[in-house]
């Protein structure tokens, strides 16, 4: 049985209850999640309503599941704008998203960290590629 789907069996699994969509261990305990559709208004840090539901969820779910890992929080961006801008427009993406996980009682300590255009995982020439590149992780950090 793999109750939480994340491909470890419940009597091996030492992290019950991870999101979905989660890579984890072997153990079953997260090491990382691309937060799809966390996005931010144009040009901005600030979440949308549909970005606050997911966080919801996903602050709810470490709140009832916690561990005592510390999570960095990866922003990324397109390629529109200069590398200098969305290096920095990414890091303020990323402590918006620490600042509402931490509003909403998640307790692991949480670091902002931007990484700008430096590590798209789509094709920038097109728009279906850049919207993929806005992007935000959770990355659990060894301890």
């Amino acid at each position: 049985r793999d109750t939480d789907h994340d491909g470890v069996n419940d009597c091996d699994d030492k992290c019950p209850g991870t999101m979905a969509g989660t890579k984890v261990d072997d153990l079953g305990c997260p090491i990382r999640i691309e937060l799809h559709g966390v996005n931010f208004k144009y040009d901005s840090a600030e979440l949308t309503d549909s970005a606050k539901g997911i966080l919801d969820g996903v602050s709810e779910t470490l709140i009832n599941f916690p561990q005592k890992k510390d999570i960095e929080v990866k922003g990324h961006t397109s390629s529109e704008g200069t590398s200098a801008y969305n290096l920095k427009l990414s890091q303020r993406r990323s402590a918006s998203v620490v600042s509402y996980l931490k509003q909403k009682g998640v307790t692991n300590r949480l670091v902002a960290k931007g990484y700008g255009e430096d590590y798209p995982i789509a094709d920038n020439s097109t728009e279906e590629g850049r919207s993929k590149n806005r992007r935000v992780e959770l990355v659990w950090l060894s301890e």
